[in-house]
Parts: C-alpha cells; sequence; structure tokens
C-alpha cells in the first residue's frame, strides 16, 4: 500500500488536534515542496508517534487543503526570497493551524502561528496602563517611578 494512503487511512481515523489529548494524532499535510524533499520530510513525519501525514498539495487551494483534512501543521517548501507575508491570512483562516517553512531545500526552517500573548502588567496604575495602551516598554521595572493607583486618576 502506499505511504500517502496509509497516512491518510491512519489520519482519517482520528480527529484533528492533539493539544491536551495525548492520544489524538497530529495531522500534517504537506505541501509545495520538490519531490525528493517531499519523500525525506514524508518519510520522517511519518515515522513519529502520535503524527501522520494526511494529505500532500503540489500548488493549488492550501486553505481548501487544510480545511478538508482537518490539518493541525502544514509543512511548506518555500525559497529563500519567498513572501512570508502569505502565511499571515492563512493563519487568520486557519488559527489554530502551524506552518512551518522549510526554506532552501531543507537547509533552514521557520515556524508561524498565531499564539495570544500573556504579559503581566503588576499592580494596575496609570502609567501601567498607558503602557498596555501603547504596547511599549511592558516588561520594565516601575520600582523607580512613583505609582499612581487607577482607582485615585479620575
Amino acid at each position: 500500500m502506499d505511504r500517502a494512503v496509509q497516512s491518510r487511512r491512519l489520519g482519517a481515523c482520528h480527529s484533528g488536534g492533539a493539544k491536551g489529548n495525548p492520544l489524538k494524532r497530529i495531522r500534517v499535510l504537506l505541501a509545495n515542496m520538490p519531490r525528493l524533499m517531499l519523500d525525506i520530510i514524508h518519510h520522517v513525519v511519518a515515522a513519529e508517534p502520535n503524527v501522520a501525514v494526511v494529505g500532500v498539495v503540489a500548488d493549488g487551494d492550501l486553505p481548501g487543503a487544510i480545511r478538508r483534512t482537518r490539518a493541525d501543521v502544514v509543512v511548506v517548501g518555500q525559497d529563500p526570497q519567498g513572501e512570508r507575508d502569505s502565511y499571515l491570512p492563512l493563519l487568520l483562516r486557519h488559527p489554530r493551524v502551524k506552518v512551518l517553512a522549510i526554506i532552501d531545500s531543507g537547509k533552514s526552517g521557520a515556524l508561524y502561528e498565531l499564539r495570544p500573548r500573556r504579559i503581566s502588567l503588576g499592580t494596575i496604575s496609570a502609567r501601567t496602563l498607558a503602557k498596555a495602551i501603547r504596547r511599549r516598554d511592558l516588561l520594565s521595572s516601575e520600582t523607580t517611578m512613583p505609582r499612581t493607583r487607577l482607582a485615585e486618576v479620575h
């Protein structure tokens, strides 16, 4: 049986997303890479426990393939001059998906994902509120600055 067909069958038995449930397979979609790199990446991914290759996209509708396969991760071949900003619309449509770009024929890579970020503001004061709104220097210490409590600012 062809390895891609076998991976699709294994992946079809499991629902997408391994977050919070170690028994669910991570569904991986391979896209836009040369045949040799595709074979190598497919072999590496398929050898991992609880990971399944759920499809291969050459040049086509990547958002549609993500939706059809319910992929958790997309591994995509990208040339060094490739447009990295093209992943933003894809991530906005599929915010739980990670995009792993393999660059320069496998010499390097980059991970793209949308991730909520939490930064503790500490005690809320007029200054920390203003900094949070401006998103400037959020992590700096305010120990040397006099604090005005938010309740005191009217």
